[in-house]
């Protein structure tokens, strides 16, 4: 049994406030961010300018597909391999958010055993995914990292999805990785 589960923000119309718009990030931050590849001084500022209605939650939608989190979860990560950015919001919040920069990488998808489809195109390029299996032990415990072949898959190690879910009641969604496809 896998000890990672794949962590998903809440999508737009789940019930929770969705951020819409971010600014203050230009297109070479959003690629950095995409990808997990670090800022360099001068930092961008994020800037949430508009939330669509729903409960907010400590980790906020966005269609950046970027970790928004409000700083109980953000005192949780570890300290390497993670960017830290606060993000100010167009109207106060109770809690402090900031963008998250997963910076650690690793490429463990078992291509032999996951089930998947390709396009006729290019058959290294995955069109859907019924099954993921990964190598864990390239992974070596890490508790938060980047899935290397889709830098847009965060990978969470259970002890850390424990800690999460200790201090928050709305921290996104964890999809165990044998139930993960799209």
């Amino acid at each position: 049994m896998s000890k990672y589960s794949i962590w998903e923000l809440y999508e737009e119309g789940e019930g929770f406030a969705y951020a819409d718009s971010i600014l203050g990030l230009s297109n070479q931050h959003k690629g950095k961010l995409l990808i997990g590849e670090e800022f360099e001084d001068p930092f961008p500022r994020p800037y949430i300018n508009n939330l669509l209605k729903g409960k907010i939650g400590d980790v906020i939608g966005n269609a950046l597909s970027a970790l928004i989190l409000c700083s109980n979860i953000v005192d949780l990560l570890p300290k390497e391999g993670v960017q830290i950015l606060p993000a100010t919001c167009y109207k106060a919040l109770k809690n402090s958010y900031n963008l998250v920069n997963i910076l650690n990488k690793k490429d463990c998808f078992d291509r032999e055993k996951s089930k998947f489809t390709t396009y006729k195109e290019d058959r290294e390029m995955l069109s859907g995914l019924k099954l993921l299996v990964i190598d864990e032990k390239k992974l070596k415990g890490i508790p938060i990292i980047r899935l290397g072949e889709f830098s847009n898959t965060i990978l969470v190690h259970d002890s850390l999805r424990e800690k999460i879910h200790g201090v928050s009641d709305s921290p996104g969604i964890f999809t165990a990785i044998k139930d993960y496809n799209f």
